[in-house]
């Protein structure tokens, strides 16, 4: 797959969201990995909370518990958004691989997670969309909320 968004390359497919298909991306000058979220322009509703997601993260600055926006553009039709890759999978995933967490790692997760939206609440954004399916697991372990597209902006019209 040798296509570009954005100073992107598309390396493979990671799956589809309910705004788009999510791709693993290098920057083509660095190399940098990213996962890719790709927006087909069209829908203006979508496109607004595409946006939205951008804005809320980035407004509310870096976490070790919130996954980072890396950039938000538009290019031949699709509008992106490139998100911090994290690559251990997400915590709806763990819990219907486990069925049930071992108490000292569900607390420890919840905290974190807990840690990242309490951030996000002193920066005025509100995620309105809190699952499992949307605190992503880094390979140590480590819990990263995702998924702001819901998020309402303090201040801002919902």
């Amino acid at each position: 797959m040798e296509r570009t968004v954005g100073p992107w390359r598309l390396v493979r497919r990671l799956g589809a969201g309910s705004m788009g298909e999510v791709y693993l991306a290098e920057h083509v000058q660095s190399g940098f990995s990213c996962a890719l979220n790709l927006l087909p322009k069209g829908d203006e509703g979508e496109a607004l909370r595409f946006a939205r997601e951008g804005q809320a993260v980035a407004a509310a600055g870096r976490h070790p518990h919130v996954a980072e926006v890396l950039q938000l553009g538009q290019e031949g039709g699709f509008a992106y958004l490139a998100l911090e890759l994290v690559e251990g999978g997400d915590l709806a995933a763990l819990i219907q691989e486990r069925s049930v967490l071992a108490p000292a790692e569900a607390c420890r997760l919840t905290l974190q997670g807990a840690q990242g939206i309490a951030h996000m609440h002193q920066r005025g954004v509100l995620h309105r969309d809190l699952k499992p399916a949307n605190v992503l697991l880094t390979p140590n372990g480590s819990a990263k909320v995702t998924d702001f597209g819901l998020a309402r902006l303090n201040g801002a019209e919902s």
